[in-house]
């Protein structure tokens, strides 16, 4: 089951996010207008950072505005040594 799902899906992750780091990301950067922009070292590491982790906070950003129009208990599970008084849910 884990080799037949998983494997084929993080083989298309890692070429997507080689294609998006390697032809889209750098060109919007090294051709942008402003002067500051194209000089700063940083520019280019941290837009990348941003568009290749990205993804993530979007769709959580969009489960949790799914759970805001269906309101339900939110809850978080946690080890009994980091609860208060050995309790495993907050």
């Amino acid at each position: 089951m884990l080799l037949s799902t998983e494997l084929p899906l993080s083989i298309v992750d890692g070429f997507t996010r080689t294609l998006l780091l390697c032809n889209l990301t750098p060109k919007p950067i090294i051709t942008h207008t402003s002067t500051a922009i194209v000089s700063f070292s940083w520019t280019l590491l941290l837009s990348s950072l941003v568009f290749a982790n990205g993804d993530l906070f979007i769709t959580s950003m969009f489960s949790f505005l799914e759970l805001m129009r269906h309101p339900s208990r939110i809850s978080m599970l946690c080890s009994r040594t980091l609860s208060r008084s050995g309790r495993s849910s907050i």
